[in-house]
């Protein structure tokens, strides 16, 4: 069963697709095998947008995952 990563309450990255990530002062910007997300702060059109906390627990999950 492939782990999920949740990124909001109702959307989900399988972390088996994530090709690489790269983490900025308040975002983090996910490659995925189809498409890259960028996850922020103060995220704008066309992406994902969480708390600080929600952030830092999301670094925090992709880096457990591949360490």
């Amino acid at each position: 069963m492939a782990r999920k990563l949740q990124l909001l309450p109702d959307f989900f990255v399988n972390m088996d697709n994530i090709v690489s990530w790269k983490i900025y002062d308040d975002s983090i910007a996910i490659e995925t095998v189809s498409s890259t997300i960028n996850v922020g702060i103060d995220a704008y059109t066309n992406n994902v947008q969480v708390t600080s906390g929600e952030l830092q627990r999301i670094m925090n999950r992709i880096n457990s995952y591949f360490n």
